[in-house]
């Protein structure tokens, strides 16, 4: 039996953007969808080491729900990785207790659990990656993710989907936040300059300069996701 393995960029990836990331992932399921191909499983990897759960980690699993659908959940396995890192009592029941609250909070694992996911713990061995790969296959049915139906089978284009939809409130929060910091350093660059600090006027204009480029990127990724890449 041949196992063909995918990796995936996830969001908040450090060369891509959001939307490249979303319009290669999509492209990339559709494809495979509409040459009649169908997933196994899927596999989603998390850091056990991460001492709180941050704004990224979040988006990411948003992101990677809206793609799946709840139909999908079922096929999908979440792995907690370097646990074999923890090599203390100490570290290892840190570990356990942030695994703990994956598990148990909707904002994380706990809705997907509910809808058929399985966890394992992934200790960088070939027996823990063996045993995600074997669990996989002995899963009943292929799965056909949301993003597959809504590309192919509904002719949608990228930004009509659930996760081009999500995306797309991302990025407008994104650019909502940037304008009105940007709205503020500007205001406050007005009174430093009127007051003749010149130290202080060139670290708000360093700070402008910031946002402003921050702005136009959130502005040119939502102009992206808008844009129709369903190219199938």
């Amino acid at each position: 039996m041949k196992i063909a393995l995918v990796d995936t960029p996830s969001f908040d990836d450090t060369y891509r953007s959001d939307s490249e990331v979303l319009q290669d992932v999509a492209y990339f399921l559709g494809q495979v969808y509409e040459k009649g191909l169908k997933l196994a499983g899927i596999i989603y990897l998390q850091k056990i080491t991460d001492n709180r759960m941050q704004g990224s980690v979040l988006k990411n699993l948003e992101m990677f729900q809206a793609l799946c659908g709840d139909s999908g959940l079922s096929n999908v396995v979440l792995a907690t990785t370097m646990c074999d890192q923890a090599s203390t009592p100490e570290e290892l029941s840190k570990a356990e207790a942030r695994e703990e609250e994956l598990c148990a909070n909707p904002k994380y694992w706990a809705d997907m659990l509910e809808l058929g996911s399985q966890t394992f713990r992934h200790d960088n061995s070939v027996a823990s990656a063996s045993r995600i790969i074997e669990h996989i296959l002995q899963l009943p049915t292929t799965v056909v993710l949301k993003i597959q139906r809504e590309m192919v089978d509904e002719k949608r284009s990228l930004n009509q989907t659930v996760a081009g939809k999500r995306l797309q409130k991302e990025l407008l929060a994104q650019e909502e936040k940037h304008k009105a910091a940007l709205e503020k350093i500007q205001t406050q660059y007005r009174k430093v300059i009127e007051s003749g600090n010149e130290k202080t006027a060139k670290m708000f204009e360093r700070m402008q300069r910031e946002h402003t480029e921050n702005l136009k990127k959130a502005e040119k990724e939502k102009e992206n996701i808008l844009k129709d890449y369903r190219r199938l």
